[in-house]
């Protein structure tokens, strides 16, 4: 009977402890600490995905420009 109250009372303890901490990450700090750093990644990766489509279209107008321009003329 013993060990049983014993038991109990420790995953009493275990639980409130879980419950505070499960609790507590769901403050505003904490949220906004979260949204915070989600952000931050979700604008680094539109960044580089941005530069890197950047670069493909200068090499893709690169290529049209050196295609359109005529061949220099030859000197007579």
């Amino acid at each position: 009977m013993a060990m049983g109250m014993g038991m109990g009372a420790t995953g009493s303890v275990w639980v409130q402890r879980r419950l505070r901490r499960f609790l507590k990450s769901y403050t505003p700090p904490a949220v906004a600490t979260r949204a915070a750093a989600s952000a931050r990644d979700e604008f680094r990766a539109a960044w580089t995905e941005g530069r890197e489509a950047m670069r493909q279209r200068e090499v893709e107008l690169r290529g049209d420009a050196a295609r359109r321009t005529p061949p220099p003329a030859p000197d007579a």
